[in-house]
């Protein structure tokens, strides 16, 4: 997570590189890109303000948790995630092959992630176009509990936060990073439901019964 963490910095000098050079608009004074034709702009759907990208993400949440949930190839991703070297020995499973194949699988769901928001919001690729959703992306799963359908709920509930904080801040006068506090809270009260039974003395239980399991395991 942190060496994934890390490379976003890298990604969005990339982006930057590339606005400000090869991809750059016409007229080279803005560092963005040319906009893309309405031919390859997601609609919106009947009604509303939402874009044919969130169907998609429906549709995505549905397929990751058959493939979880009802196949054999996920889960042994679910054993290699939970515990690598028990699913190793006990399975039989390369967790480096498993960890990396799903390393690529998130990079291709990321990167059409970008192309939804670039063809069904800002539809030009320019600087900064993501002000941190790989972070807000790290909380929605951990308040989804880990769970495809429980990430859309959570995700929903993010963008309705990230959606009405300017609108806060315009009619109440509200500032518009108080809906960080809230998110921050959100994610403090999840993590302390699925704490460990016995609280801190459940963690310390676990860290010293953890050396013996390996032992075992190894």
């Amino acid at each position: 997570m942190i060496s994934t963490l890390l490379l976003n910095f890298v990604a969005e000098s990339l982006v930057s590189l590339m606005v400000q050079g090869p991809l750059q608009e016409r007229s080279h004074i803005y560092p963005q890109s040319d906009a893309i034709p309405a031919s390859a702009r997601l609609p919106l759907l009947d009604g509303t303000r939402l874009h044919a990208g969130f169907l998609l993400a429906l549709f995505l949440a549905v397929v990751l948790w058959f493939v979880f949930s009802r196949t054999l190839w996920g889960f042994r991703l679910r054993a290699v995630g939970v515990g690598p070297r028990a699913a190793e020995v006990s399975g039989g499973v390369d967790s480096q092959k498993m960890g990396a194949v799903a390393l690529f699988l998130s990079a291709a769901m990321a990167g059409l992630a970008g192309g939804v928001e670039v063809s069904g919001v800002s539809h030009a690729l320019f600087q900064n176009l993501s002000p941190g959703y790989g972070f807000t992306g790290i909380a929605v799963a951990l308040l989804g509990g880990l769970h495809p359908i429980g990430v859309v709920f959570a995700g929903i509930l993010f963008g309705a936060l990230e959606a009405g904080a300017g609108a806060m801040q315009r009619e109440a006068g509200v500032p518009a990073v108080a809906v960080y506090v809230v998110e921050a809270v959100i994610i403090i009260v999840a993590l302390l439901a699925t704490a460990p039974k016995g609280g801190w003395s459940g963690v310390r239980i676990i860290r010293r019964t953890r050396p013996a399991a390996n032992r075992a395991a190894g």
